[in-house]
C-alpha cells in the first residue's frame, strides 16, 4: 500500500511539472485579445437586393441626332397696348404725435444690486422667556 502511495504522489509531481512546463507554451500561442479580426459584412438579402435594384435609375439614353429641317417660324402676332390702366393704390398711414421711443440694447434690464441691511443689534432687542414652563415631548397620554 505504501508503494502504491509512492507512485501516485510521483504521477501527481510529474503531472504538475509537465503543465508548468507546457503551460506557458499555450500562453505564447493564444492570439493578441487587442487585436480586432477584420470586419464581415453581412450578405444582403435576396429581396432587398431586388429592392435596390428596383431603386436604380435606369440607364439613360442618348437620343438620336435628327438633322434640323428648314422651316420659317410662324410670325407671331403684333403686340398692342392696351387701354386699360389699373386703379392707383392709396395708402393711409397714421404717424405717430409724439416720437417713438427708442428700443433697449439687446442684453436684458438688470435691477440695481441690494443695499446691505445694516447689522442686528442683539443686545438691543430683548427675548424674554415664555411664560410656560420648558417645553418638553414627553408623551403626557401615556397611562402609567
Amino acid at each position: 500500500m505504501k508503494l502504491v502511495g509512492i507512485l501516485f504522489g510521483y504521477a501527481i509531481a510529474i503531472a504538475g511539472l509537465s503543465i508548468a512546463l507546457v503551460g506557458p507554451l499555450f500562453w505564447l500561442l493564444t492570439p493578441d485579445p487587442t487585436i480586432k479580426p477584420e470586419p464581415r459584412v453581412a450578405p444582403i438579402p435576396p429581396r432587398i437586393a431586388e429592392s435596390i435594384e428596383r431603386k436604380r435609375a435606369p440607364p439613360v439614353v442618348q437620343p438620336e441626332r435628327v438633322a434640323p429641317a428648314i422651316e420659317k417660324a410662324a410670325a407671331l402676332p403684333e403686340m398692342n397696348e392696351a387701354s386699360a390702366a389699373l386703379p392707383e393704390k392709396q395708402v393711409s398711414v397714421s404717424l405717430p404725435a409724439e416720437p417713438v421711443a427708442k428700443k433697449r440694447a439687446l442684453s436684458a434690464h438688470h435691477a440695481a444690486p441690494r443695499k446691505p441691511r445694516p447689522p442686528v443689534k442683539w443686545a438691543a432687542r430683548g427675548f424674554g422667556r415664555a411664560p410656560g414652563g420648558p417645553v418638553t415631548t414627553a408623551r403626557t397620554d401615556f397611562p402609567y
